[in-house]
C-alpha cells in the first residue's frame, strides 16, 4: 500500500503553504494518487471453488473461471462426471476448449473427485496411480509408457498442516512447443476421495509468470 500523508506531520509545513495554486495541485494530485495506491491486497483476489465441496484457492481477479465439468460439455457434449466430482477452470485470458493448461495464458483447475472403489469398499487404484491421473492428462500412464511427449521434472511428497501433498511438475509437449505444468494433488484422510490443483501454460508463458504462479499455489486448499 502506498504510504499516504502524515497530516499531523505536514500541516505545520505544507497546509499553510496551500494558498500557491501550483503547490495545491501538486498536493491534490498527490492525495489521489495515494488513495489509488490502498486497494487491499484481498480485493485484488477472488476465491473459487468450496470448501464445503473438498477445494477452494484464491487467483488473481481479472482472472476467468468456470465449472469444470461444464467446461468438459464443451468439449463433449455427453460427458459424464466421474462420481464425486467437482471443480473450476481458470484462466487468466478467455477460457476456451483448447486452452486450459495448454494456452499462452496461464490457466489451470482445481478439482475433486471420488476414487473408484471395488465391492469391499476399498479403492481400485493405488494412491499414487489415483493422484496421477486426477487432472486432464493421464500422468500414470504418460509416465509408464515412457511418451517421448511427457518429460518428469520434479516429483516429491511434502506435509502442509495436516495435508500430505504430492507435487509434479512436468513439461508435454515436442520440443519448440512444449507445456510447462503444475499438479499437486492430496487424499482425504479416509483415502476415498482426492483433491488436485494444477497450473500451466506454454514455457515462456510460464517462466514469464513464476512469481504469480508461486503465489496462487501457495493459496489452494483441500478440506476433504
Amino acid at each position: 500500500m502506498t504510504k499516504g500523508f502524515n497530516l499531523k506531520h505536514t500541516k505545520g509545513n505544507v497546509l499553510k503553504n496551500l494558498s500557491s495554486p501550483l503547490l495545491l495541485l501538486v498536493f491534490t494530485l498527490g492525495s489521489l494518487i495515494t488513495l489509488a495506491g490502498c486497494t487491499s491486497p484481498e480485493r485484488s483476489y477472488s476465491y473459487i471453488g468450496s470448501s464445503q465441496k473438498g477445494v477452494y484457492a484464491r487467483i488473481p481477479i481479472e482472472y476467468s473461471s468456470m465449472d469444470a465439468f461444464e467446461f468438459l460439455k464443451l468439449k463433449n457434449p455427453n460427458v459424464i462426471p466421474p462420481r464425486g466430482y467437482y471443480g473450476i477452470v481458470f484462466s487468466q485470458g478467455i477460457i476456451e476448449t483448447d486452452n486450459i493448461l495448454w494456452g499462452e495464458k496461464l490457466s489451470g483447475v482445481l478439482v475433486t473427485q471420488s476414487r473408484p472403489l471395488q465391492n469391499d469398499g476399498s479403492p481400485i487404484l493405488d494412491d499414487v496411480e489415483a493422484q496421477y491421473k486426477t487432472v486432464l492428462y493421464d500422468i500414470f500412464d504418460l509416465k509408464k509408457n515412457n511418451d517421448p511427449k511427457f518429460k518428469l521434472l520434479i516429483e516429491d511428497v511434502s506435509k502442509r498442516g495436516n495435508e500430505v501433498v504430492r507435487h509434479l511438475e512436468f513439461t508435454l509437449g515436442v520440443d519448440g512447443d512444449r507445456r510447462h505444468i503444475i499438479q499437486q494433488t492430496v487424499l482425504s484422510k479416509d483415502g476415498k476421495k482426492v483433491a488436485a490443483f494444477a497450473l500451466g501454460c506454454t514455457e515462456a508463458c510460464f517462466k514469464d509468470n513464476q512469481i504469480q504462479i508461486n503465489s496462487i499455489l501457495q493459496d489452494w486448499r483441500s478440506s476433504l
